[in-house]
């Protein structure tokens, strides 16, 4: 059993976007559609040599997107991350000995969270991130309604996450939501999306029923 719960945060106190930038420019947006059709990928391949120009652009372009990332006040990061720590007591792993939570932050300012859960035929382990979502969505969310992703996980080395759980984020995060790693000892690493997963795959829109 998959041990998930919903923790409700109040907006009305310790407003948590009160140090969040709402505003995306419109040169951000282009790049972000850029990425998801794999153009940014074609650039930095394709022309390589023959078009540095563009190769600055791309890169001054994901700087400015990096100033436009979501970001969180001091005391709501320290609730998601206390929500992931606790999640990650509720982890069934036997196998790994290595228990991981993450708490998920809607729109809404309710924060979804999740455990790993393991099994004996290791490919149907699911891990703290992609459980976090998943209980998101069963409650009613979709695509854009998250703000950022907070992992816990034990030792002293922060872990980003592993490539299947990148996947599964990019479907429901923006490029500029920020995923952070915090380590047992306090040991901190972040992202954006667009760095943990700069080319996701997209289904072609014909190919979809």
């Amino acid at each position: 059993m998959i041990f998930l719960r919903m923790i409700s945060v109040s907006p009305r106190v310790n407003n948590p976007f009160i140090s969040q930038f709402k505003g995306r420019t419109v040169f951000c947006s282009a790049l972000f559609i850029w990425q998801r059709k794999g153009l940014v990928n074609h650039y930095f391949t394709s022309y390589r040599s023959e078009n540095s120009f563009w190769r600055g652009v791309i890169l001054i372009g994901i700087m400015v997107m990096n100033l436009f990332m979501k970001t969180i006040s001091e005391s709501l990061f320290d609730t998601l991350f206390e929500a992931a720590k606790g999640a990650s007591g509720n982890a069934y792993a036997p196998y790994s000995r290595f228990p991981v939570g993450a708490a998920l932050l809607a729109d809404s300012g309710d924060i979804y969270i999740g455990c790993n859960v393991e099994n004996a035929s290791f490919g149907l382990t699911n891990c703290a991130e992609r459980a976090a979502i998943f209980s998101a969505v069963a409650d009613g969310c979709g695509p854009g309604d998250f703000q950022t992703l907070v992992i816990y996980t034990p030792g002293d080395v922060s872990h980003p996450p592993c490539g299947a759980c990148r996947q599964v984020l990019s479907e429901f995060l923006s490029a500029e939501s920020v995923v952070y790693s915090v380590s047992e000892f306090g040991k901190t690493r972040k992202w954006t999306m667009a760095e943990l997963l700069p080319d996701s795959f997209i289904l072609p829109e014909k190919e979809r029923v």
